[in-house]
């Protein structure tokens, strides 16, 4: 469906509440202006910009100062190096709109962005609205006109979709009510799923609303060589940690749904395992660590609700290290990462 000039913007303007848009920084230079720009270019202009420098050792704080001084709607704080999780944890101490978003600094939206969001949260009882996302490698990327229907679901629904990887994991492609955010904050120390961390506590403190969900896609991902989805193993272990806490959090609160955190514990140990593989690494640790994980694996039955791919995963590693060794380089051999993007992302809509 063609979106008329200007549709949207009266949207904004009713609402006349202030939406904070948080941008962790650190180490962007000059692709945080096409992040910023893109922000400022909204149809929704009733937003505050939190530009949150995290210890920049590049001249990234002096390009927010610069920005700042073009644009009164930002604000730019400025921190010692903590993490992405600290510069949101900052941002979100100082925002003071009823809503918040949160957008990378490398990343680019759609002009109509934060009005598709807020029209999502047009009913009540909302307490999220999403949209899709792409990968973007340019950043002229053309948006294309779409206006997708919105669909509404229970926030405890979501939740437990988010278990079983058939939710989007982003803090990034939503708007938040900060009323609902509260003393909610990201894991500081943790720099890997630490946006799943934030977002299923998010649901769960809320499970009582509802998620508005588009499939539009107006969120640019721009992937780049040296980002974080593409290093390898570094010895550290978040995502386990992650899982855990999401499991034993899941225990507290809704018991019914053991199988599901169980499933939770084995897929980031499995992630783990898969990450040692590909990078390669041939230190002691790395193999140290390989071990001792299939042991803790295999020292546990599989759970018997547990995915295909998961029940591929453990017999594979219960037949030995080299089959599964094998299962591994296939799979990412026949799979590129746009191919288990795309797939993913079906995955999530058929949901």
């Amino acid at each position: 469906m063609d979106r008329q000039d200007g549709e949207g913007l009266g949207l904004c303007k009713m609402s006349q509440e202030t939406i904070s848009v948080i941008v962790p920084v650190y180490n962007i230079g000059e692709l945080l202006s096409y992040s910023v720009n893109s922000i400022l270019s909204q149809t929704c202009q009733n937003l505050e910009l939190l530009l949150v420098d995290d210890g920049s050792t590049d001249d990234s704080f002096r390009i927010c100062r610069e920005l700042a001084e073009r644009d009164s709607r930002i604000r730019v704080i400025h921190q010692e190096n903590g993490g992405v999780s600290a510069a949101r944890n900052t941002g979100l101490e100082a925002a003071t709109g009823k809503y918040l978003a949160f957008v990378d600094g490398d990343d680019i939206v759609a002009p109509d962005y934060l009005d598709r969001l807020l029209e999502g949260m047009k009913r009540e009882s909302t307490v999220l609205s999403m949209c899709g996302h792409e990968r973007i490698s340019t950043y002229d990327h053309p948006f294309p006109a779409q206006k997708e229907p919105i669909s509404r679901f229970p926030a405890v629904d979501c939740a437990k979709r988010l278990l079983d990887g058939r939710f989007p994991i982003t803090a990034c492609c939503a708007l938040y009510l900060r009323e609902a955010v509260g003393n909610l904050r990201f894991p500081v120390g943790i720099r890997n799923n630490e946006d799943k961390y934030f977002l299923y506590r998010y649901l769960l403190a809320n499970e009582k609303g509802s998620v508005a969900f588009s499939n539009d896609k107006l969120y640019g991902y721009f992937v780049r060589e040296g980002s974080a989805t593409h290093t390898g193993w570094n010895g550290t272990q978040d995502v386990i940690l992650v899982a855990d806490q999401i499991a034993d959090l899941t225990m507290e609160q809704h018991p019914e749904w053991s199988d599901l955190a169980e499933s939770v514990r084995l897929a980031a140990r499995f992630d783990e395992l898969k990450t040692i593989i590909r990078s390669g690494d041939k230190r002691p640790e790395a193999k140290t660590a390989f071990c001792d994980l299939r042991r803790e694996v295999l020292a546990c039955p599989c759970p018997e609700t547990a995915g295909r791919r998961l029940k591929t995963e453990y017999a594979a590693l219960r037949a030995g290290e080299p089959c599964y060794r094998l299962l591994v380089k296939t799979y990412y051999k026949l799979n590129s990462e746009e191919r288990r993007f795309q797939n993913n992302e079906r995955q999530i809509r058929q949901g």
